[in-house]
């Protein structure tokens, strides 16, 4: 393998190696199974492949497979695009699907604030795409590991956010690779597992995800 610069960041949690193009991008694609693993290789949810003269960024899974989106994965490019490349407060960040502007609330050394529009959520099956007609409030979901009860939401990628399951790392990993993976999304799906705690904070958990994430509204 060329020598390459990568860099890793985190972004609540979720953290990727991210190289600058132009670069050996197929390359590193390449062996991203090896580079992505946490016990013999770097350890990564994943690669972003930042250009920094158009300003656009790929996102690609361990597995080689390239991703439509992801929020955090925006966070990070858009801190590398300020601390190594010296973008301003104000900026936008192209994904596949659309231009994402970005605003620069902080700065505190590397750790860096941002506001990201990524654009207006779709609650319509077409748009992850699922299997299904509309726009359905829920959909039940038959798996190895029992049937769940989901809400389905694209913004830019899908995601099947489950409720009335228990929000442990446990139940993620053995209901995350079959909702993923289910014939009912033909281009796979994110996997969030979801609970209202009350009127005002919920929580949720990822299968990857190393902790629970509190959220207020």
């Amino acid at each position: 393998m060329s020598q390459i610069d990568l860099f890793k960041y985190q972004a609540l949690g979720n953290d990727y190696l991210l190289m600058d193009l132009p670069g050996p991008l197929d390359e590193v694609v390449a062996h991203l199974p090896a580079l992505c693993d946490r016990h013999l290789g770097l350890g990564s949810d994943g690669l972003l492949a930042f250009d920094p003269r158009a300003m656009t960024v790929r996102i690609f899974n361990p597995d080689r497979s390239e991703a439509q989106k992801s929020g955090n994965g925006l966070r990070i490019t858009a801190a590398h695009a300020v601390l190594v490349h010296g973008a301003g407060e104000q900026f936008s960040l192209r994904t596949a699907d659309r231009a994402n502007p970005v605003r620069v609330l902080s700065r505190n050394g590397v750790e860096i604030t941002t506001e990201l529009d990524i654009g207006r959520p779709s609650f319509r099956a077409a748009d992850l795409p699922a299997m299904f007609d509309g726009e359905p409030d829920q959909v039940d979901l038959d798996t190895p590991a029992g049937r769940v009860e989901a809400v389905l939401v694209s913004v830019g990628n899908p995601h099947c956010v489950v409720f009335g399951q228990p929000v442990t790392k446990k139940r993620c990993l053995e209901l995350g690779p079959h909702l993923e993976r289910h014939p009912a999304f033909p281009e796979r799906t994110n996997v969030q597992l979801c609970e209202v705690l009350d009127r005002a904070t919920w929580s949720s958990r990822a299968p990857r995800a190393a902790s629970t994430t509190r959220r207020s509204t």
